[in-house]
């Protein structure tokens, strides 16, 4: 049956790869066992699918500056499930109980600086709204301060606000950072490496067959010329 094989890799979130690759490897138990019902709950995909899976390897680590990737290979017998049985395996991670932890509490942090940004912000607003009033009606006076540092300050933290909506959208644990190949090839079987095979054995049993029906022709000629000799009587 032919295998179809691919890599892809994963950006590794809240852990280390070699602790991501003991999860995957995991997995390996029910593919080895053939544990396709829970192979699917696992993974969240049909039993079809499931038995359509021949192996799910966690290789070597991709370092990136800061960041840890993780190639994994995948071997099945149909290559179409290929991209999402990736995205399955993925959200399957981001569902351990460490990675959703860590993810809610995450978040949680930058909601709680996003809100005090936010809160924030509409002070100054309001301050500047007032400074602005009083400018117009001739009734500022001396307040400490350069009014036009609140503008300064506003645009400030309008940057530190996107900058924090920006990192709770990319907020998501694990991710596929290089997506999997759909090979139009299997890698195995081999056919033609069977067929060099099959002919190099069909070389050897025919150079076999050939000296074994020489040694035949010369056996039975030996043993017709012992039989029509003559006889030596005493």
């Amino acid at each position: 049956r032919p295998v179809f094989q691919s890599k892809f890799t994963i950006k590794v979130a809240f852990m280390s790869p070699a602790e991501t690759k003991v999860l995957l490897d995991n997995l390996k138990v029910s593919i080895k066992e053939k544990n396709f019902n829970l192979l699917s709950r696992q993974l969240g995909i049909k039993k079809e699918t499931a038995e359509k899976i021949v192996a799910i390897n966690a290789g070597k680590r991709v370092n990136s500056g800061k960041k840890d990737f993780l190639q994994v290979t995948l071997e099945v017998y149909d290559p179409s499930i290929l991209p999402a049985l990736a995205d399955s395996l993925v959200q399957w991670l981001n569902r351990n109980d460490l990675v959703e932890k860590q993810l809610s509490l995450t978040k949680q942090n930058l909601l709680y600086m996003r809100n005090e940004i936010i809160g924030k912000l509409g002070k100054i607003e309001e301050l500047g709204d007032i400074v602005s009033r009083q400018v117009k009606q001739g009734r500022l006076s001396n307040i400490g301060f350069n009014p036009l540092d609140l503008g300064t300050d506003i645009i400030n933290l309008k940057q530190k606000l996107q900058n924090l909506e920006d990192a709770i959208a990319l907020t998501k644990g694990f991710k596929i950072s290089v997506e999997p190949t759909v090979p139009s090839k299997p890698i195995r079987p081999k056919k033609v490496m069977y067929v060099i095979v099959a002919g190099f054995v069909s070389l050897l049993a025919g150079i076999f067959l050939a000296f074994f029906k020489e040694w035949l022709d010369s056996a039975k000629g030996s043993a017709s010329a012992v039989e029509k000799s003559p006889r030596r009587t005493a």
